[in-house]
């Protein structure tokens, strides 16, 4: 059946809320979506045909009359190819419709040192197709260290090399849609599309070298138009702290970032002989979070102030957000938190920056587990967001 442009626009609208709801009635999709039944009935008897949907049973309902039929996304055959840019790798993975991953791979190299350009991503990207060929690619999502620049078609980002990535010519290299996309607030769509227990209100905090604060209300990014919004890493929690790359001091990045922990348990290693550092590794090139993990259990004192240091740092911004977003769940993304087992220790710093908490709405933290794959998931996640909503003006 062929549908009008209008009919086809409603039909992606239903798709797209099956992704975000879960399994649903008509009845529920047509009152959600202020949609007649008749046209609701219609419609999804066009996407079971074209196996987009399938019905996965009865309602259980104690409402009066006949329990509804419920509906839900059918994994499909479709493949969407996700790539995170980072400084020091390009992460690539190829999900199902419904977010499986089927194969991943990650190529190290590191853009600044090596001179990466957007010739060397294009052809990194055209390899991993070419090596997973048996997979229909519908389109490409890429989840990008900074923001899209769409009237230049570059990375606005604090990396000077990154900065200088030509977005368009990597876009019209392929005969496929391409989008970009920061790469934390592809993480959030991950959420929203792979995971239907996910509520459509919640924040995601990922915390790495660089850090951001995605902020979804009802299944759409809140305060999309000005870029500064969710920069949390200048998000300053001690006026007299150390002095950020900005100007300013005591930013949150001064405590918590990669580059700036693994800088300063180095110098821990060259300046203080007492350092627990000098019996785990045989030179400063080998300190990484899992070293730094040994010497924290190991009660070194200077890595155990700055480890505490960092996560009362996070805690305070968490409970300042709090003070000012209304939102029910957040997940916390930090590869910090996870290697060194903090979870239940932020949790409770949480707890005990706390302020006005007789106030305070009961809020869910999720510590996700740190992982390679979230952020190019969350680049095949932004495929699916452009496809059900670009075309519907939202």
């Amino acid at each position: 059946m062929t549908l009008t442009k209008k009919q086809y626009e409603q039909s992606l609208q239903i798709i797209n809320y099956l992704y975000l709801n879960g399994p649903a009635s008509r009845s529920d999709i047509a009152n959600d979506l202020d949609l007649t039944p008749a046209k609701v009935s219609k419609l999804t008897r066009v996407l079971l045909n074209d196996n987009e949907i399938e019905v996965l049973g009865e309602e259980i309902s104690d409402k009066p009359g006949r329990n509804g039929i419920l509906l839900m996304v059918k994994q499909t055959n479709n493949y969407y190819l996700g790539v995170e840019l980072t400084s020091r790798s390009i992460k690539l993975c190829i999900t199902d419709n419904m977010g499986h991953v089927e194969v991943m791979d990650i190529v190290e190299c590191n853009i600044e040192d090596q001179n990466i350009n957007e010739q060397d991503i294009i052809r990194i990207i055209k390899q991993f197709e070419q090596d997973n060929s048996s997979y229909f690619i519908k389109s490409i999502g890429i989840a990008i260290p900074g923001h899209h620049n769409e009237s230049t078609n570059k990375i606005i980002t604090n990396n000077s090399h990154l900065e200088y990535i030509d977005l368009k010519k990597i876009k019209s290299s392929f005969d496929r849609s391409v989008y970009c996309l920061n790469n934390v607030k592809c993480m959030s769509l991950r959420e929203l599309y792979f995971n239907s227990n996910t509520p459509k209100d919640f924040l995601f905090i990922h915390i790495r070298d660089g850090m951001f604060c995605a902020n979804m209300y009802k299944g759409k990014f809140y305060g999309d138009r000005d870029l500064i919004i969710g920069e949390i890493g200048h998000f300053v929690v001690d006026p007299n702290g150390e002095r950020c790359e900005c100007g300013k001091k005591g930013c949150l990045q001064t405590y918590i970032s990669k580059s700036r922990i693994l800088k300063k348990a180095r110098m821990m290693y060259q300046r203080t002989s007492q350092s627990k550092l000098q019996y785990i590794v045989n030179c400063v090139e080998d300190i990484d979070y899992e070293t730094i993990r040994v010497a924290y259990e190991l009660n070194d004192p200077l890595i155990r102030q700055m480890v505490d240091e960092a996560v009362n740092a996070l805690s305070i911004l968490i409970n300042n957000i709090n003070i000012m977003v209304d939102s029910p769940l957040v997940f916390i993304h930090s590869e910090l938190i996870t290697k060194l087992h903090l979870n239940n220790y932020l949790r409770q710093k949480i707890k005990d920056n706390s302020s006005l908490s007789i106030l305070k709405m009961p809020r869910e933290y999720i510590i996700k587990n740190y992982s390679e794959q979230t952020g190019p998931q969350g680049a095949c996640a932004l495929s699916l967001f452009k496809k059900y909503n670009e075309k519907v003006g939202i």
